[in-house]
C-alpha cells in the first residue's frame, strides 16, 4: 500500500484475511485432533492377558512398578504383571520381565488377569484416573482381595481411601521424609536426633491425613508446620 501496489480496499481484505486465518487456525487444529483417529500402538511382540494366575497381580510397570517388584520377587511370590503401554512392555523384556498387554481398568481385562484368584492387587499405573478405576472396580467386582495403590498426592491419596484400597502411598512420600531426614543431618543433627524427629513429622502427617480423609483437604492445616 505504501508504494501503491495495493489500495486502500485491498489492505483491508488482507488485514481481514490475515485475522481470521489466525483465528481460525487453533480452532481447526483442535477439530482435526478430535476428528482425526488416534494412532493405534503397535502390539508386535505384546501378549495380551490371558487365563493369569499368579498370587500377586501387578496392574502398571512405571518407575514404582519395578521397585515394588523387587521385594516380591526375592520372596518366591508369584507375580503377573499387566501393562497398557506395549513400548514399555518391549523395553521390559530386554531386561527379563515376562508383562502381558491390558487395561486394569476395564473389568474384562481385570478377569482375564487373575483378579478374582489373586492373593494381592497392586494398583500402579502412571494415571490417576485409572488407579482410582482399578481399586473401584477391585472392590466391587473381587471385594475380598485387598489392593494396595500408588496415590499421586495428597487429594488423590484421600480419593484412593474412598475408593476403598486397602493400603495407598504417595509416591514422593518416603523420599520426602528420607531427604528431610539427610537435610537435617547435613545442618548438624545426630542420626538419632532426626529418626526421633522425623517419626514425629510421620505420626503428625499421618494424623493430619486421617483428619482431611474424614473432613476434607483443609481440616489437618493446623498441624501443617508452617514458614509464615
Amino acid at each position: 500500500m505504501q508504494f501503491g501496489i495495493i489500495d486502500g480496499q485491498e489492505n483491508a481484505t488482507l488485514t481481514a484475511i490475515v485475522i481470521v486465518s489466525m483465528v481460525l487456525t487453533p480452532l481447526m487444529i483442535i477439530l482435526h485432533d478430535r476428528l482425526m483417529p488416534k494412532p493405534v500402538p503397535s502390539l508386535y511382540g505384546v501378549e495380551a492377558a490371558d487365563g493369569l494366575n499368579a498370587r500377586v497381580l501387578m496392574i502398571g510397570f512405571g518407575r514404582m512398578g519395578q521397585i515394588v517388584s523387587q521385594p516380591l520377587i526375592a520372596r518366591g511370590h508369584s507375580i503377573s504383571i499387566i501393562e497398557s503401554d506395549p513400548q514399555t512392555i518391549r523395553d521390559a523384556d530386554e531386561f527379563g520381565f515376562k508383562i502381558w498387554y491390558g487395561d486394569g481398568a476395564r473389568l474384562d481385562v481385570l478377569h482375564a488377569a487373575g483378579a478374582g484368584e489373586a492373593s494381592l492387587i497392586l494398583a500402579l499405573p502412571g494415571d490417576r484416573h485409572a488407579t482410582t478405576r482399578i481399586v473401584e472396580l477391585v472392590k466391587q467386582e473381587f471385594p475380598l482381595v485387598p489392593v494396595i495403590a500408588r496415590a499421586f498426592d495428597r487429594e488423590h491419596a484421600m480419593e484412593l481411601v474412598h475408593a476403598g484400597a486397602d493400603f495407598q502411598l504417595r509416591e514422593t512420600l518416603e523420599s520426602g521424609f528420607a531427604i528431610g531426614r539427610e537435610a537435617l543431618m547435613q545442618l548438624g543433627d545426630s542420626e538419632e536426633a532426626a529418626e526421633e524427629l522425623m517419626a514425629e513429622i510421620r505420626e503428625r502427617d499421618a494424623q493430619r491425613f486421617a483428619m482431611e480423609v474424614a473432613g476434607g483437604l483443609f481440616a489437618g492445616r493446623d498441624l501443617l508446620l508452617s514458614n509464615r
